[in-house]
């Protein structure tokens, strides 16, 4: 069985990170090979604080794995700091799999910061690996300064970010006209259709990570980007969720 390895946070409830995506490689066809860049405290209703893990740790891991196995994809999800992004960017260099980057800079729905720093020294550290990252408007109006709620404007910076980030995907919450998102390679927008709703806001939490995740299946499988998102855009549509594990929001899965 091929292995992908996840870069991401470990959430103890299971709804979105390490445990979320482990479940959606097996889903797939996929081994799970990983390290957690935080160590974070939260509930299925509340996010209390990330506890980032030290840089030198992150790497001597992610040093010795890719040393040893041979990963056919990589999902990054949570960089807490960004001596943890440049602890990435160095073990990345001893694998030429494609990878799929879902960052989270925004603060948490409690005002728990996810992430310290420049978030443009995280874009310079991880960009140059990326086939493809995949943004929420709020990310993608954070790396570009651009207003969140100005599409046209949205769309142009994002050009220019996909230049220095191999593929840009910006999903829901006005950045597309229907389900799916808006694809910026090479300089062109493409819309994206997908087999469910639109990801956005409102919908369970970890929908977003989720297709992240699903994406990077189909490029471990062979597939081009414009159709591994396609592809994880159908499995986010018929997951079969939401899960309501806990007393607080239900998750994809």
């Amino acid at each position: 069985m091929r292995s992908i390895l996840l870069i991401d946070g470990l959430d103890p409830s299971g709804g979105v990170g390490l445990l979320a995506d482990a479940r959606i490689l097996d889903r797939n066809g996929f081994r799970a090979v990983g390290v957690a860049t935080a160590l974070t405290e939260r509930t299925t209703g509340e996010y209390r604080a990330a506890n980032p893990v030290g840089p030198e740790i992150l790497a001597g891991q992610l040093t010795a794995l890719l040393s040893d196995v041979e990963v056919a994809a990589v999902k990054i999800g949570m960089v807490p700091t960004e001596p943890v992004a440049q602890a990435i960017d160095r073990a990345l260099a001893l694998t030429a799999a494609p990878v799929v980057w879902h960052p989270e800079f925004g603060a948490s729905a409690g005002g728990v910061a996810r992430f310290e720093g420049d978030p443009q020294v995280v874009v310079e550290a991880l960009g140059r690996h990326l086939a493809l990252a995949i943004l929420a408007p709020v990310e993608a109006a954070i790396l570009t300064g651009s207003p969140a709620g100005d599409r046209p404007t949205l769309l142009a910076a994002a050009s220019e970010l996909a230049g220095r980030c191999g593929a840009i995907l910006i999903t829901g919450d006005g950045a597309c006209e229907g389900p799916g998102g808006v694809l910026v390679v090479d300089g062109a927008f493409i819309e994206v259709a997908g087999g469910g709703a639109p990801v956005v806001e409102g919908e369970p939490r970890g929908t977003r990570p989720a297709l992240a995740t699903a994406i990077a299946c189909g490029l471990a499988a062979g597939l081009a980007v414009a159709d591994a998102i396609r592809a994880g855009l159908r499995f986010v549509g018929q997951v079969g969720g939401p899960v309501r594990a806990g007393r607080g929001a239900p998750s994809i899965l």
